[in-house]
């Protein structure tokens, strides 16, 4: 490939090797700071779903509902 882009473009890749490498190292610092606000972004959403969520878990869901008293059906025909 080397040969390819000498004879192409009349460059000898070793002259581009410095710029190649910043370019290489500048791609790996985006990468990472990508990951970066990626944590911190979805470390801020599971904080909001949180905060929504309910702090308690209901014991017993049938013990809400109790039997309507007697007067309730005493005058209904």
């Amino acid at each position: 490939m080397t040969r390819e882009i000498r004879e192409i473009y009349n460059v000898d890749i070793k002259d581009l090797k410095d710029i190649l490498t910043v370019i290489i190292r500048d791609e790996e610092t985006h990468r990472k700071l990508l990951s970066k606000m990626k944590k911190i972004l979805i470390g801020k959403e599971e904080e909001r779903i949180e905060d929504k969520a309910p702090a308690f878990k209901y014991q017993n869901p049938d013990a809400w509902s109790r039997a309507k008293p007697n007067s309730v059906y005493e005058n209904v025909h």
